[in-house]
């Protein structure tokens, strides 16, 4: 019988395209928990400490944003996808 590993979403997420269209496809849903969660995976891909560098924030503060991502503060969202090189933008509901 084959071993089967759980599949790592954050070792999918090599480039910032990649990250791109991984949270934008987690935002669809209009659930903030999801796109929160799917936050946690792309600061997993990146690492904390290179998102506490290029944040400015404490590495506690970017660890425990992202293990937590139900208290995940916008400041500190916006934070995260500036260092990653995004930003939120409104559009239009279809």
């Amino acid at each position: 019988m084959p071993d089967y590993h759980p599949y790592d979403f954050a070792a999918a997420l090599v480039d910032a395209a990649s990250i791109k269209t991984f949270l934008s496809e987690a935002l669809q849903p209009g659930d903030m928990r999801y796109f929160s969660a799917a936050l946690t995976i792309v600061g997993r891909s990146k690492g904390i400490t290179e998102l506490a560098v290029k944040t400015a924030l404490p590495h506690e503060q970017i660890a425990a944003a992202l293990t937590a991502p139900d208290n995940l503060r916008s400041a500190t969202t916006c934070a995260i996808l500036q260092a990653i090189g995004l930003q939120l933008h409104p559009s239009s509901a279809s």
